[in-house]
Order: structure tokens, then sequence, then C-alpha cells
């Protein structure tokens, strides 16, 4: 805004770019529009939060309410909701890459005061890339899967990084990436995977999977743990059939997981008891023997101590 030498305020249309990703916006409306909007960000990703702020024009903060006036996502999946207080929430999803939202502010005592402000919803990503943990030894390979909260649209960039941070190395010396396709439909989020092969000689650098949704800054990445001890979490390897017999679990659980009452004359009885899944027998490089079970088995869901008894079979058995 810029104040005219006769001390009236004229609202002038003006447009802020910010990093070339987006607007904001405030229409010429005339002398009885006097009115702004200022964003704690412009770029928000699905179901993230932008709060919005009306100021008249000597900084005082105006009473206005707020409506959203585009309907440039689908409308099965919305714009996204505006708050009475101005707090602007992004839809779950989007129909296209990037989906611009218009919000317009209007004055509670002069309707005709209008301004507004464009927001650039992206899509985010649904969940972390899968699988979440990985271990593989050299040359072996495996599917990354990557899904983004958009619906018949939507690509995944995929490349190998050194760091968290993206940082490249030598072509080739952290793996290959392979077949990368994405799955989309109108009905779902979009699903894109990738196949990774590990390289034959183990990096001195990390290894990082790293997805960009639309060639943009939305990236998350998969720490690969590289061994030669022979480690494998490969979910491709764990879904292969198994042709002998599988051993089932054998039940167990904490001795003080138990419940008590009391009758009437006071004397405590045990009301109920409980028994899980010992689920398997581990051990470390020290040839030291654990459990590995399950928290509300072996712990009673946190309130173990250090040297209960552990039951086998448990105790409901």
């Amino acid at each position: 805004m810029l104040r005219a030498p006769l001390g009236r305020i004229v609202l002038l249309a003006l447009t802020l770019l910010v990093a070339g990703c987006g607007t904001m916006q405030v229409p010429v409306a005339g002398a009885s529009a006097d009115l702004s909007i200022t964003a704690s960000a412009l770029i928000v990703g699905t179901n993230g939060q932008v709060a919005l702020h009306a100021i008249l024009p000597a900084g005082q903060t105006a009473r206005v309410t707020w409506s959203i006036a585009s309907e440039n996502n689908a409308v099965s999946l919305g714009q996204g909701q505006i708050e009475p207080s101005g707090l602007y929430t992004a839809p779950g999803s989007l129909s296209a890459d990037n989906v611009p939202v218009r919000i317009e502010a209007r004055l509670a005592n002069n309707p005709s005061a209008v301004a507004s402000i464009t927001l650039l919803v992206h899509p985010g990503f649904v969940q972390p890339l899968l699988p979440q943990n990985l271990a593989l030894t050299p040359g072996t390979t495996t599917e990354v899967t990557a899904q983004i909260a958009e619906v018949d649209a939507g690509q995944v960039t995929w490349t190998l990084a050194s760091s968290a941070t993206g940082a490249q190395t030598t072509s080739g010396s952290l793996g290959t990436l392979s077949g990368s396709s994405c799955q989309r439909r109108t009905d779902r989020y979009t699903t894109c995977s990738v196949a990774y092969t590990a390289p034959n000689i183990i990096p001195a650098n990390p290894v990082y999977v790293m997805a960009s949704i639309n060639d943009s800054h939305v990236v998350s990445r998969l720490h690969v743990l590289l061994n030669d001890r022979g480690i494998v979490s490969n979910p491709v390897a764990n879904q292969q059939i198994q042709n002998t017999p599988a051993a089932l679990g054998t039940s167990g659980g904490n001795d003080g997981d138990y419940d008590t009452y009391e009758d009437k004359q006071g004397n405590s009885y045990v009301a109920d008891c409980c028994g899980g899944t010992l689920g398997a027998l581990v051990q470390d490089e020290q040839k030291n023997q654990y459990i590995l079970s399950n928290n509300h088995v072996l712990a009673e869901s946190d309130q173990a101590q250090v040297g209960d008894t552990i039951d086998q079979p448990g105790l409901i058995d």
C-alpha cells in the first residue's frame, strides 16, 4: 500500500513473488476497500496449515469474513477449509501437481471491502518411503515405493545420494536405480516405485534413496544399510513363498500381568490374566540370547520392571 500526499489511503494492486513459487495478491477495490492480508506462508503441502491475518491501513487487525473463492482442485477432493480466525487447512489430496487456492477476506462492517491472497498447495507424501528400514548385501536388489497425496496425476523423481541432504557422489558408486514407474487412478493415491540394486563394493559414504514429488522441494529419503555380514531385510525376499514348514510362536508373558478384585469381605481374587506370543529367540554378536516379543506381552505396556519373571506358557494358557 502507498500513502497519497493528501493523507488518503489508496489501495493499489500488488503482487508479491516469493521464490518464484507463489503470489500474494491484493485487488484494486477503491478507497473503501483499504484492506490487506498477510500469511505465514504462501506455499503449503496437503493437510498443511497457513495462518492468515487481515490488516487495516493503520496496522490494526481487521474484523473480516473469510471464504475460499477458487475451485481449482477436484470438487470431490475439496479446496481445504478456512476457519473464522483465518487459519487455512489445505486439502488432504490433490488432482494436479500444484493447486492454487484463492482466499478472500471481507470487512465485517463493509462487505464491499475485499482483499484476496493466493496460496499454492502441493502434494506431500502419504507415508515414508517403503520399506522404512532396509538392509542389503552387495549386489542385491529390492523395490522402493513412494505414495503421494495426488490422484490420477503426479510423478516421483528418484536419485541416489551420499547424505540425507541429497549430496551426490560418483555415479554408480552408490548402486543403481531402474524400472521407475507410477500407478495412477482417480480413486486412490498415486504410487510410484523403483528397483534399487546395491553396489558390488560397499562405499565409504552412506547411501540414501531420494524421492522428489513432481521435481519439487518435497523430498522423502530412505537410508540403505549396506553390509557384508549377510544381513538382508528386503521386502522382496520377505514375500517369497516358504517351502518348508514354519514353526508357530509359543505363548508367554509377564508374571505380574494380571488384574485383581476384592469381594465384600475384602478378599482379593485374580480377575483376569494375559498372555501373548513369544515371537522369536534372537542372539547378538556376543552370543547373548534374548526373547523378541511385543511391549504389551513382556512389559505390561511400559509397566514392567527389570528382573520381572517371564512365564512360558503365558498365564492364560
